[in-house]
């Protein structure tokens, strides 16, 4: 098939948004075209749209694409368009906009001291903190696996990109974007159980890499977005496990670098921090073809 002629489909594709046979006939064409990852993404895209025949395609071509990587297991997620954010929540979840990300790989669950420590990896960047709190509140701490500043939470993924584990793929870890967090979650209203369906579980409260600011939708990038460049306080994605979809996976939360939600009038928190921290979350973005 000519590339003109799959442009000419693809345009009808999005005309007919429901249409599951044509949405068939785009995945099968794009696939015999040599076009693996261009077919996955039309694949989910059409199953997010409300082919849910396709499911069970979709789950086996996600399956197959997860990596282990030391202790991490890496779920694949597509490139391509979804609605972020929401025009009748949060006024800062407005405005609903389209966004376009890459292809990347999210880890299934946070980067944690435990993981490390049993891939033989002797250094933990939270060590220093850690022997200066009460040796109660560490021993909370070591127990349940978080991570509890935005620094540490960078410094764990920079210890992975200086080649901690291989994955086998040329790329580079980062810290989730809330832009990304929210793709992996907001897929899970779709799903009668609520999970994601690219294999990554919710965990409480989650640092992002991006900086806060109550108004970046309305101006910001969209195309893999990573908030504004400048700003003190950081998003936290995930912070209110108990709100129903699809809030869970809109709602922002603004913390300081050190972990705390008091953060001044206006962008006080709405969520009420439970000890001992917040979880971060790697990812895994493969570098583009040539």
């Amino acid at each position: 098939m000519s590339d003109a002629a799959l442009r000419e489909l693809e345009r009808e594709v999005l005309g007919r948004p429901a249409d599951v046979d044509l949405r068939r006939r785009h995945v099968a064409l794009l696939r015999r075209a040599g076009e693996d990852e261009r077919a996955v993404a039309a694949l989910d895209l059409a199953w997010r749209l409300g082919a849910d025949e396709l499911w069970p395609e979709l789950e086996a071509e996600l399956a197959a694409r997860r990596r282990q990587v030391g202790p991490i297991t890496l779920c694949y997620v597509p490139g391509g368009p979804f609605v972020m954010g929401a025009d009748d929540q949060d006024e800062d979840a407005a405005p609903a906009h389209l966004v376009h990300l890459s292809p990347f790989y999210v880890a299934a669950g946070p980067l944690t001291l435990g993981a490390l420590r049993g891939s033989g990896v002797s250094v933990w960047y939270g060590e220093e903190w850690l022997s200066r709190v009460d040796e109660r509140y560490r021993q909370e701490i070591l127990a349940q696996d978080h991570v509890v500043t935005h620094d540490e939470a960078m410094r764990g993924v920079e210890h992975l990109a200086r080649g901690a584990f291989d994955v086998g793929l040329a790329g580079r870890w980062a810290l989730i974007s809330e832009a990304q967090w929210e793709r992996v979650f907001r897929a899970g209203h779709w799903r009668p159980d609520g999970a994601s369906p690219y294999g990554a579980r919710a965990c409480g409260a989650e640092w992002t890499q991006d900086r806060y600011d109550p108004a970046a939708y309305a101006g910001g990038a969209r195309r893999d977005p990573t908030g504004p460049e400048a700003g003190d306080l950081r998003v936290v994605r995930g912070a209110a496990t108990n709100l129903p979809a699809p809030l869970f996976a809109t709602f922002r939360e603004a913390a300081s670098p050190g972990g705390s939600f008091d953060v001044g009038k206006g962008t006080t928190s709405r969520w009420v921090r439970h000890e001992p921290g917040v979880f971060a979350r790697p990812v895994f973005v493969p570098q583009a073809p040539a």
